[in-house]
């Protein structure tokens, strides 16, 4: 399947946004960048948080994974004989 996509309506669409931007006031244009800048920290933060927890998820199955080895090989070394009388 082979996607094509017009440029042209893209270019159009951002020299709009372009000399809309033109024409704001430098107070709107300070706030429309101290908006966007806000919504980039947010997102930035976000994606650290899920980075954040990404991690202790993994690190809680690594511990897990070891204690449950370590309970293997410990149980293994015992050799514990279990017989069962059946009458």
């Amino acid at each position: 399947m082979i996607v094509t996509v017009d440029l042209r309506e893209s270019e159009i669409a951002l020299s709009i946004l372009g000399s809309m931007f033109v024409f704001l006031s430098p107070n709107t244009k300070q706030l429309l960048s101290e908006v966007i800048w806000t919504g980039v920290t947010v997102v930035l933060l976000l994606l650290l948080l899920l980075l954040l927890l990404l991690v202790v998820v993994v690190v809680v199955v690594v511990v897990v994974v070891v204690v449950r080895v370590i309970a293997v090989v410990r149980v293994s070394e015992v050799n514990v004989v279990v017989v069962v009388e059946v009458k």
